[in-house]
């Protein structure tokens, strides 16, 4: 690179950084950056709500694992989507948590329930080079009834996709 008079050695530095991050971005955000995303089997399962006879109600613990086909580190994208099969939901959703606050009426629009739902907010770490993320999900209901849900995954590499609930009586 050829030496302006009139700038300095810092200008000149300066100048081949941005340019390197320029072409860094454009390598990142290119749709032929080799960065494609699969969609990978779909898991669900569903959420008992119990009668609570206290004020207290019960956590359930949804843990989503996947493992890559290929052993190497993958991007992913979970999402968890609760379904209502009957029942009507008011959803109060804090994007900047990822917490959903959701009343459940039934058909008749009578009150039926509340879950508190905290999305893929623990990483579960493994050794194996398995990912895995729990959602918690605290209940409360007047009846018994339950809820379906299914989590839906998008990675950069195939591989299987398994879901494990548990749940406890607070």
């Amino acid at each position: 690179m050829r030496r302006m008079a009139d700038e300095s050695l810092d200008e000149q530095i300066a100048a081949i950084i941005r340019a390197l991050d320029e072409r860094k971005t454009r390598q990142f955000t290119s749709q032929n950056s080799g960065m494609k995303f699969k969609q990978i089997a779909s898991v669900s399962g569903n959420i008992d709500f119990v009668q609570s006879t206290t004020y207290a109600g019960e956590v359930h613990l949804i843990t989503n694992y996947y493992t890559p086909e290929h052993g190497r580190p993958a991007l992913t994208m979970p999402h968890i989507e609760f379904l209502p099969s009957g029942y009507r939901f008011d959803i109060i959703h804090d994007y900047e948590r990822d917490y959903m606050n959701i009343t459940i009426y039934d058909a008749s629009d009578n009150y039926c329930g509340y879950m508190d739902v905290w999305s893929f907010y623990h990483r579960r770490g493994t050794t194996d080079g398995t990912y895995g993320w729990q959602t918690v999900v605290y209940t409360w209901a007047n009846s018994y009834f339950w809820i379906p849900f299914t989590i839906t995954l998008r990675a950069t590499d195939s591989g299987a996709h398994t879901v494990r609930v548990e749940s406890s009586v607070l």
